[in-house]
């Protein structure tokens, strides 16, 4: 049998935020975002002069620095590929993880089993109401099973996609 090469990619997705395609060739996940989506490079946490959080849609800057910060708290392997010329679209890549979207319950029971905690404070809109959670200085929205995969060959669970902000939020 013959081996794709990297470079070959299937369109497996497309959400708010980025295009997701599998690069068979190299088992990884290539995802693309840019200024066409509504949400421009990504959501951002973002909290109000008045103190009530919202979502933003995020520059360049800002979800290079949310990928670096998602990075930190839940290691997936993301690498940056390519930043279109004039910042025109961002390309980032993370290994393929073989599995299944874990039940909310099962996803509640990984927050939990690593710290973090449900979290309620005056926001906008429904994804930062009900799918928040903090931990220490930090917090995480859109906590939901399509953000999340179990493992099928580990049984681990691995957040892939979810909405960070640091100390700066918190």
């Amino acid at each position: 049998m013959e081996t794709p090469e990297s470079g070959s990619l299937t369109l497996i997705g497309a959400g708010g935020e980025v295009a997701v395609f599998f690069d068979a060739g190299s088992q990884q996940v290539v995802k693309l975002c840019g200024p066409p989506a509504r949400c421009r490079f990504g959501w951002l946490i973002h909290r109000e002069a008045s103190g009530t959080l919202t979502l933003t849609p995020g520059d360049l800057d800002g979800v290079l620095d949310r990928l670096s910060l998602f990075e930190s708290l839940f290691p997936s392997g993301i690498s940056i590929d390519c930043i279109g010329e004039e910042d025109a679209f961002l390309i980032f890549r993370q290994p393929f993880i073989l599995g299944r979207h874990p039940t909310v319950a099962e996803l509640d029971g990984h927050m939990r089993s690593q710290g973090w905690a449900p979290h309620r404070e005056p926001c906008s809109g429904e994804t930062l109401e009900r799918l928040t959670w903090k931990k220490g200085s930090y917090l995480v929205t859109d906590i939901r099973p399509e953000n999340a995969l179990i493992a099928a060959s580990t049984g681990a669970i691995h957040p892939i996609d979810f909405i960070v902000a640091g100390k700066e939020i918190a």
